[in-house]
């Protein structure tokens, strides 16, 4: 019965009126009369009708069995129900694969085929074998002008279709997955990283002082020209790297900066404070506004590729998704029941996981701020998160000093890849290099350890801060990592 409750876009036990109303909207929306200039959408559309036809007929009479009575037994009154728990709250919403798909035929048959692009990207992403999201995302390709993008999806949907047809004709089962699976992690024992015998030579270059206060963020511009800083002075600095010389400086926050922003274009920077964004235009080098959301001071920031979403994580918990495309922003806010000290999105700009106290890992749809799936892995607070550019894997990293892997598929299986013992403090800020071939982490303790994240092996150790390292970016070749701590430094290594 959940099946069909699936197939209608419901969650289970949904009530008659719902079902009666979900139906109607996905008999409309997949009625093969509606394909009739293109044959093999009619085909699907007609599959989709007979599936929505079947899930209908099962649930318009269906009544979900009651839950059991919740009245203590005289032994259980003696407890207190109430009682508080330092246990967070996970999310249980149903953002399968099979709802995205859906949402995305919707938006394609009303024409807003770049929603209908993410929706059917996400489809995939929850289900890689997913033909008929292949196959409608090529189309939606192919309505934006995109053809290149169409043949490649026509092409994986014929592929995926002729793999599954040899394996029905010799009875196989479907492939497993080669990628290591080592249970949930919430109970996987941190190991004690090795030296690698591919080391690598890490020298320190310069050294940069002009904060008169904690560094709490630093980004590079793409071109690898000027680097931004952002200070508990409350002050940004703008750093020409050619010369080593502040050319510019910003205070216009009351307050320290907590963390900051820098577009993939390197137009737009964005500082939080307390309470408090802003967000510059550096092409003029003006304010562009003061965004309000927050109720305490923000600890991360992140820009989406298109720099059309901002994503915030404060100390009171909250989750803003700002769109800098409209007008008047007004941000969609979700909140956590703990303060959020991290946040990052893939690079296709589809995925924001945000991390935080109580251990709570959560994964988001950028564009909609949808909550697709909370996750426990990790064994303590998570104070940095980063996600590798080729989008295969992303690492957390927590209070206890340790980081964990995970594969992209652990939005679907919730498992992490590996654990072990980074730092002999927290691990303040992780970032994988252009090439998503190295992984470096900052910890409280002040060293920087550079990891391969393929096996958890030590590549370097660098040694140079006298106190946390709050922040690390990587230039553009990879060649160059810049490192930002509270002793008020910045540091060049190559």
């Amino acid at each position: 019965m959940n099946r069909y409750y699936e197939i209608l876009g419901l969650q289970p036990g949904a009530s008659q009126a719902d079902v009666k109303q979900a139906y109607r909207a996905l008999a409309k929306l997949w009625h093969p009369d509606r394909f009739t200039d293109n044959p093999a959408m009619q085909r699907q559309a007609e599959e989709k009708l007979k599936a929505i036809n079947e899930a209908y007929r099962q649930l318009k009479d269906y009544q979900p069995p009651k839950a059991p009575s919740q009245t203590a037994s005289p032994r259980s009154s003696r407890t207190t129900p109430t009682q508080p728990t330092d246990r967070p709250t996970v999310s249980a919403k149903a953002t399968n694969a099979e709802f995205w798909y859906n949402r995305g035929a919707e938006n394609a048959s009303l024409g807003r085929y770049k929603e209908a692009l993410e929706d059917f990207s996400m489809a995939i992403r929850l289900n890689p074998n997913y033909v008929e999201a292949y196959r409608y995302r090529g189309f939606t390709h192919s309505m934006l002008g995109f053809e290149l993008g169409a043949e490649s999806d026509l092409r994986q949907a014929k592929a995926l279709e002729l793999e599954q047809r040899v394996a029905e004709r010799s009875s196989a089962p479907p492939p497993q997955s080669t990628q290591s699976n080592n249970g949930s992690g919430s109970g996987k024992t941190p190991a004690t990283p090795t030296p690698s015998s591919q080391t690598q030579a890490w020298n320190r270059i310069y050294t940069w002082q002009d904060h008169t206060d904690a560094v709490s963020g630093i980004a590079v511009s793409r071109d690898t020209k000027f680097l931004v800083s952002g200070s508990w002075d409350a002050t940004v600095k703008f750093w020409n790297l050619k010369t080593g010389a502040v050319f510019h400086t910003l205070a216009k926050h009351g307050a320290p900066i907590t963390a900051i922003a820098l577009s993939l274009d390197g137009q737009l920077l964005a500082t939080g404070s307390d309470r408090t964004i802003k967000l510059w235009d550096l092409k003029l080098g003006n304010l562009l506004r003061s965004l309000e959301g927050h109720t305490a001071a923000i600890h991360a920031l992140a820009f989406s590729a298109d720099h059309r979403v901002l994503v915030s994580g404060g100390q009171d918990g909250a989750v803003c998704f700002w769109n800098l495309k409209t007008s008047r922003i007004k941000p969609v806010i979700q909140r956590q029941n703990a303060p959020v000290l991290a946040v990052t999105i893939s690079s296709d700009g589809q995925l924001a996981l945000v991390g935080g106290e109580k251990r709570l890992l959560t994964l988001y749809q950028t564009r909609t701020g949808e909550v697709l799936r909370s996750l426990l892995g990790h064994p303590a607070n998570i104070h940095s998160i980063a996600m590798s550019p080729d989008g295969r894997q992303f690492a957390t990293g927590g209070s206890d000093g340790t980081i964990a892997i995970w594969a992209d598929s652990a939005i679907v299986s919730g498992n992490l890849e590996r654990l072990w013992v980074a730092h002999a403090g927290a691990v303040r800020s992780l970032v994988f290099s252009p090439d998503s071939r190295i992984l470096a982490s900052g910890g409280a303790d002040g060293t920087i350890q550079v990891w391969n994240p393929q096996t958890g092996d030590r590549l370097a150790s660098l040694r140079g801060h006298t106190d946390a390292v709050n922040t690390l970016c990587f230039s553009a070749t990879g060649r160059t990592l810049f490192s930002g701590s509270a002793d008020k430094t910045i540091n060049l290594w190559q």
